[in-house]
Formats: C-alpha cells, sequence, structure tokens
C-alpha cells in the first residue's frame, strides 16, 4: 500500500500506543478478574495446606498499639497465633510462608519508587513499632529485615505433631521439622508470587492434594491457573483479598471451563496486554482483548507474530479484515483521525513487547 512505509516506523523516541513518555502504560490488572467470571457462591474450603503470601499478610495485620509496642511483640502475639490457628484446622498439615525478595536494579524498581518512601527504622525484638504501619512498610529496608525477622520467628511456633511450618529465608527455606527440601533451595525468584508454586509443587510431594494460597495479587490466579495441569493435584485454591474485597478463586474449575489450551497460555495473555513488567495498549484494556482472545499455538516466533498482527489488529479496529498492523496503522490514522497512541504500535515495537512479554518481564 503506497505510503504505509511511513507508519512501519515510530515518530516518537517511545512507542506511544505502548509508553507513557518512556514509563510503562499500565492497564487495569483487575479486568482480569471480571473477564474470567469468578464466581462468588463457592463451597467452604478445607485445604491440607495453605501458601501465604508474607507481604500480603502484613499489611492485612495492622499492630494494635495498645497491645504490640514492639516488634516481638506483633511477632509473637499477632503474627505467629495467625499462623498457628491456620494449622489447628483438622484437614490442615503445612502452613508455608513465602517472602519477597529485594534485589538491586529490579524491573520492580519503577513500581516501588511510585509507592513512594517511608521512614527508616531498623527492626529489632525490642525496638518500638513506628505508629504509622504504612508509611513503615513503604521503606524496603523495613520491609526487608521484618521479614527476616518474622520467618525465623514463624517456625518456632507450637506445631502440632505430624504438622509442619515452612518459611522461605533469603534463597533457602527454614521449616519446623528441619528437614531438606531440594524442590525448593536454592530459589533465584524475587517475588514471592512465582516462588508460591514452588511451595505448592512441593506440598504435593509431601501428599498434599487440596491447596489454598492466600495473597492479594491477581498475577497469583493466572500462575495457578496456567500452571494448574503440571502441578498433579486435585484442587488448588486462589484467596484474593484486597480491602473489603474478597475472592475465593478455584483454579481446577477455571481450567475445567477454559479449556486446557486457555489456560496454559492465560500466562501470556496477561502479560502480553499488561502487567506488573509489561506495558498494556493505551486505550485497550484486557476485556477488550479478552472477547478476542484465543490460544496462540506457534512455537515460532515469526509464525507467533503472524497471529499476534492480526489479535493487535482487531484489538483496534473489529471490523478490519487487514492482517498486518503496517497497514491497519495508516487505515486508523488516514480514514479515521486516529491519534498517534490510539494506534497500533509498530510491527517492530511490538515484536520487542512480545519478547518482554513471552519472558515474564525480563530481557
Amino acid at each position: 500500500m503506497p505510503g504505509a512505509c511511513f507508519f512501519q516506523h515510530e515518530n516518537q523516541s517511545y512507542p506511544p500506543s505502548l509508553s507513557d513518555f518512556g514509563d510503562l502504560h499500565f492497564g487495569k490488572k483487575s479486568d482480569l478478574l471480571e473477564c474470567l467470571k469468578i464466581e462468588e457462591n463457592v463451597p467452604t474450603v478445607k485445604p491440607q495446606a495453605v501458601i501465604i503470601d508474607g507481604a500480603a499478610l502484613i499489611h492485612k495485620l495492622r499492630p494494635d498499639h495498645s497491645l504490640h509496642r514492639k516488634f516481638e511483640d506483633y511477632a509473637l502475639k499477632l503474627f505467629l497465633p495467625y499462623i498457628e490457628h491456620m494449622l489447628e484446622q483438622d484437614n490442615c498439615t503445612r502452613v508455608d510462608v513465602v517472602w519477597d525478595k529485594y534485589l538491586p536494579d529490579s524491573l520492580k524498581g519503577s513500581m516501588r519508587i511510585k509507592r513512594g518512601s517511608g521512614t527508616r527504622r531498623r527492626v529489632e525484638p525490642h525496638n518500638s513499632i513506628p505508629p504509622n504501619w504504612e508509611n513503615f512498610l513503604r521503606e524496603e529496608k523495613n520491609k526487608e529485615e521484618l521479614f527476616r525477622y518474622l520467618a525465623t520467628t514463624v517456625v518456632k511456633g507450637k506445631v502440632p505433631h505430624g504438622k509442619d511450618i515452612v518459611s522461605t529465608y533469603s534463597d533457602s527455606v527454614i521449616s519446623f521439622t528441619v528437614r531438606d527440601r531440594p524442590s525448593l533451595v536454592p530459589c533465584t525468584q524475587e517475588e514471592a508470587d512465582g516462588r508460591l508454586l514452588l511451595h505448592v509443587a512441593d506440598c504435593v510431594v509431601d501428599g498434599s492434594r487440596e491447596i489454598l494460597i492466600k495473597t492479594v495479587d491477581n498475577d497469583v490466579a493466572v500462575l495457578a491457573i496456567s500452571h494448574y495441569q503440571q502441578l498433579n493435584i486435585q484442587e488448588l485454591w486462589v484467596e484474593i483479598a484486597a480491602g473489603k474485597q474478597k475472592h475465593l478463586i478455584g483454579a481446577h474449575t477455571l481450567v475445567e471451563r477454559l479449556g486446557e489450551d486457555k489456560a496454559r497460555a492465560l500466562i501470556g495473555f496477561h502479560a502480553f496486554t499488561g502487567s506488573d513488567c509489561t506495558s498494556a495498549c493505551v486505550g485497550r484494556s484486557k476485556k477488550t482483548a479478552w472477547t478476542l482472545s484465543r490460544p496462540v499455538t506457534s512455537t515460532g516466533l515469526d509464525s507467533a507474530m503472524q497471529q499476534l498482527d492480526r489479535f493487535v489488529v482487531l484489538m483496534y479496529d473489529r471490523t478490519s479484515n487487514e492482517t498486518e498492523v503496517t497497514v491497519t496503522r495508516k487505515v486508523l490514522f488516514a480514514k479515521k483521525g486516529r491519534a498517534m497512541n490510539a494506534i497500533p504500535p509498530t510491527r517492530e515495537a511490538l515484536m520487542q513487547h512480545t519478547r518482554l512479554a513471552s519472558s515474564g518481564g525480563k530481557v
């Protein structure tokens, strides 16, 4: 098509359809739950193992300063009793607490900067807890020290015979039963999200077939659904509790509803349409993409890009018969008066975006 060569190239330093002047354009991750049509009426879950996102739990368990004046009070009177209560349930034989790590030059650094920083306070058992818990948790060093302290404290709890508490500790794990867990160590996963699934697999080795993950992040549900078929597990539940909202998601039931191919492809769909480390297309929500989605079955990049080309074309123009984003860029800009950030990215930008999404946000 004459003139299409102009639209093979971006007219800015960063593709405006994928970037906010060089920063990732974040979509709305919570839309994914609506796409999956999570059912609210679910049966009571009685898991054999519970795996907890530790960072999410300390945001939930806020200290009462009349009862928890020092970090030791918080650990022994609030955090540890919560874990011990889990183990008191008849079916539950193991509770895992999984913590984030904080690495230099992390891709997550930009997200943490946006959340702001708090006042530095050293975490020692007899040090006073600061009056503003949320402000305290904004400082990475505070959280890093708190994670380590709670990890070592939690495995000293009161554990009934035949049950166990396991906690991550940097690249390794520590537990009440103090036994080797070669499937868990060493672990270089930075975030608890990915590490949670490793603990699910280890619980399966221990004999658990019904497992509950407690978190606040939708990404964990995506990972659970995408990897469910590899885990040899009967029931895998993900409880997402953020603020006053709580969703209990049965990964096993969603895999059955979506089908195996679409369930496996969910992680790629989520990354491609915007996650913590990958951009979303400006003005194109996950809901829009979901109505068009189907698994990309090709294994080669060139063949996959042909399918993704057409997929992105339809994201921007459902009535289009075009198969290439370059041609669609010209049509939408010239005939429909679209701004540059409201037309598809160039094919080269799309290819780089696909590589980033397929690598889980790492290049």
